[in-house]
């Protein structure tokens, strides 16, 4: 037969609170009785979760006491990351609707010369180009070769 101890307070209410101290006063789990409110782990240094040996995550760190570092992988099960920022810095991660949203830069190459096989002699050359249909909210009219003559494009 499994034997449960428990340690706790089974009778809160709106005028009590409850609280483990872990070594300190600000190291503590606590919890104030709201049935909206989560339930408190404060610590003076962050808080390390490990599985085993294993470090999985750290809330808290030595320089930034409001970073969250994960050391695994994090699985996302189909689940949206939401609420991003606008990236300052280029390691950031972005929206998709700020990246639709901001022109950007079409990635193009030069092709060499290629020759047709069979009995023609074509040689074609000239660029590649890639580019989205859609157009960011950051286009403008004054991007268009206004003066464009007329091309005869082949595809290649």
């Amino acid at each position: 037969m499994l034997m449960m101890e428990t340690i706790g307070c089974s009778d809160l209410n709106s005028t009590k609170s409850f609280t483990v101290l872990l070594g300190t006063l600000t190291n503590k789990l606590y919890f104030v009785y709201n049935p909206r409110e989560p339930v408190t782990l404060q610590t003076e240094h962050g808080f390390l979760v490990k599985a085993g040996n294993d470090e999985v995550c750290q809330l808290g760190t030595a320089d930034d006491m409001t970073e969250i570092v994960f050391h695994k992988v994090v699985r996302m099960n189909s689940n949206a990351i939401t609420n991003l920022p606008i990236p300052t810095l280029p390691h950031e991660a972005a929206s998709n609707l700020y990246v639709d949203g901001n022109s950007r830069k079409i990635l193009n190459g030069y092709i060499s010369p290629l020759r047709s096989q069979g009995s023609r002699n074509n040689i074609n050359a000239g660029f590649i180009a890639s580019a989205n249909l859609q157009l960011g909210n950051n286009y403008k009219l004054s991007n268009q070769n206004q003066n464009q003559s007329k091309t005869n494009w082949k595809s290649v």
